[in-house]
């Protein structure tokens, strides 16, 4: 079943788009960690700035995974119907899944490419990033991939509409503009931050990077959004 799912979705016109979505992101970073800074610039101020390309680089990471997400859930869903034969001669949410996991992988292939070519081009600069920080950036970037895979997989099995793929890059962007991290002691008194247990971001503040109400909360939530895909398969097999 996943070879199936990646034999007729991963095919060379795919691997074709995504290698010239790569090249372009990493221009763009490029362009953005090839900053030169005169031999006078003091410590600080070279931190700063890293700091501040750490944000850039992590804020085109994230919008380039939720855009490749949505092209490839609308590309699977409606412009390429090989998992029609697929619902026929077997179990409905065996198919669903397998694709799902095929798209996860994918994407979690290609959000640890990009976050290694966002730690590549920033290491030119002479404050190294520690072993531990990579390690969070990058689990925080897989993870990221992970939960947003599981919503669009709910959203398109519960409204089989193309503009429901669209709704999961919509909370995204929508959670991201409204989340205020200004006082983190007052998390929870924005009711604006709750929209980020169904839209989590990934927070780069104070050289630490993390989701505003923990990884644990994500994984959770998308362990109930799975669950969620469980019962709508085995309501339709009711009627």
């Amino acid at each position: 079943m996943i070879k199936t799912h990646s034999t007729f979705l991963l095919h060379r016109k795919i691997h074709t788009i995504c290698f010239i979505m790569l090249i372009t992101i990493t221009a763009i970073l490029y362009d953005i960690a090839s900053l030169e800074l005169p031999p006078s610039t003091i410590l600080y101020q070279r931190q700063m700035l890293k700091f501040e390309l750490l944000y850039q680089g992590i804020l085109i990471i994230k919008i380039t995974l939720m855009g490749w997400m949505t092209f490839l859930w609308v590309y699977s869903d409606y412009y390429n119907d090989y998992d029609v034969y697929l619902y026929v001669r077997d179990n409905p949410l065996k198919v669903r899944l397998a694709k799902w996991f095929v798209i996860t992988a994918y994407t979690v292939f290609i959000s640890v490419i990009l976050t290694s070519i966002l730690i590549g081009l920033l290491s030119v600069y002479p404050i190294p990033l520690s072993l531990s920080f990579v390690r969070s950036l990058v689990s925080k970037v897989v993870l990221f991939s992970m939960f947003y895979n599981t919503l669009y997989l709910l959203c398109s099995t519960w409204v089989r509409h193309i503009s429901s793929v669209f709704v999961p890059l919509g909370l995204y962007f929508v959670g991201m503009i409204l989340v205020d991290i200004n006082n983190e002691s007052k998390i929870s008194e924005n009711p604006a931050n709750y929209i980020q247990l169904i839209a989590p971001d990934i927070v780069y503040l104070d050289n630490r990077i993390f989701f505003l109400f923990g990884h644990i909360v994500v994984v959770i939530v998308m362990v109930v959004l799975l669950q969620i895909v469980f019962h709508i398969f085995r309501q339709k097999d009711r009627l």
